[in-house]
């Protein structure tokens, strides 16, 4: 990340340098982002749904229709699934109660003091503007960034893509300007408040997006005062059931972006290829025992996959997820701590 250690602020003289590590030129009112190397950008934002509730009848026709979606990309269109803590904003539910309390003071009664009801919805009302103003509650966002450098080709994959997730029973929206900057200043740090965005001027919100200091370190970097690392995973498990990935991203004070990419179908069969030779060597040379029959496992896997590449109509993905993990509570231990939540889960390794 640039030099060992390089510092950037937000003023007049040292914006354009933070620009230039953010690379957004441009966000036109339905939310496509525009970048200075001439690719767009459309994000979604998806429902949340109980996997593990359903059978395993129904988890299977749930993840046909994400495959499915998957299929609607092509070698120039990969996307980011990306999961960003936020959080819960009351204010509609603050605008109720005010509406409660609003009625019961118009109420006729012979003391008013003695309203009840009243003085309960207060003290309710203070209780949540503490959460949405000071302690606030954060809790997993869930988006899917589209990238292509075809705007037109963009728009028909993005309507392709949602028609197939909405089959699954999950919300999704389509996030217009303001909810795309808003995303995007989350992406970088949750030290704001959102509400801003919507008393900015247009043409403000680039800037408004870009965070007001950057410090990169070999192993970290610090932004707006608070520092992180990310670290990308490695050593999936060779065998995982239905649903496997969601602790990955459930993760408190972490950001998970998983980014999935198309390959080209003779690239795949290539890659296969070169995998199985690996695996058939590996096999042989090795003299402890849990080795060679992982890499019987992974060989096996191989050939059934090369198989459905060269005669169903499958296609392959390249998948790299990484952990951006904030140091919010300012513990020292803090990527320690993110690393032995992963592993408690799963055998996978975070590697900087």
């Amino acid at each position: 990340l640039l030099s060992n250690k390089t510092y950037y602020k937000k003023t007049n003289e040292t914006k354009k340098d933070i620009k230039q590590i953010i690379q957004i030129k441009n966000i036109t009112e339905d939310g496509l982002i525009e970048y200075n190397n001439n690719t767009y950008a459309k994000v979604i934002k998806i429902g949340q749904k109980n996997f593990l509730l359903q059978d395993e009848e129904s988890q299977e026709v749930d993840i046909e229709s994400f495959n499915k979606a998957l299929k609607q990309l092509d070698i120039l269109t990969p996307i980011d699934i990306v999961k960003i803590d936020q959080p819960i904003n009351f204010d509609k539910y603050i605008l109720d109660l005010n509406k409660k309390i609003e009625i019961e003071k118009s109420n006729i009664t012979y003391d008013n003091s003695l309203n009840v009801k009243e003085k309960v919805l207060i003290e309710r009302k203070k209780y949540i503007e503490q959460l949405n103003n000071n302690e606030k509650q954060y809790v997993p966002n869930y988006y899917i960034v589209l990238y292509s450098d075809n705007l037109k080709e963009l728009d028909i994959i993005l309507d392709n893509f949602v028609y197939e997730i909405k089959k699954i029973g999950i919300n999704v929206k389509k996030m217009n300007m303001y909810e795309t900057a808003i995303f995007l200043k989350y992406s970088y740090s949750r030290d704001f408040d959102e509400r801003e965005a919507y008393k900015l001027k247009k043409e403000d919100l680039i800037n408004w997006i870009l965070p007001n200091e950057i410090r990169f370190f070999s192993n970290k970097y610090i932004i707006n005062n608070i520092e992180a690392s990310t670290l990308t995973i490695s050593n999936y498990p060779l065998k995982v059931k239905n649903g496997w990935g969601g602790n990955l991203f459930d993760i408190n004070n972490t950001k998970v972006v998983m980014r999935i990419k198309p390959v080209d179908k003779y690239k795949a069969i290539k890659k296969i290829d070169k995998c199985i030779m690996e695996m058939e060597s590996n096999q042989f040379i090795s003299s402890i025992a849990s080795e060679a029959n992982a890499s019987q496992i992974h060989k096996s896997t191989m050939y059934d996959l090369l198989n459905s590449l060269q005669t169903e109509d499958e296609s392959l993905l390249d998948v790299n997820i990484t952990v951006t993990t904030y140091n919010y509570e300012y513990d020292s231990n803090y990527r320690r701590n993110t690393k032995r939540k992963y592993r408690r889960f799963q055998s996978y390794n975070l590697i900087i």
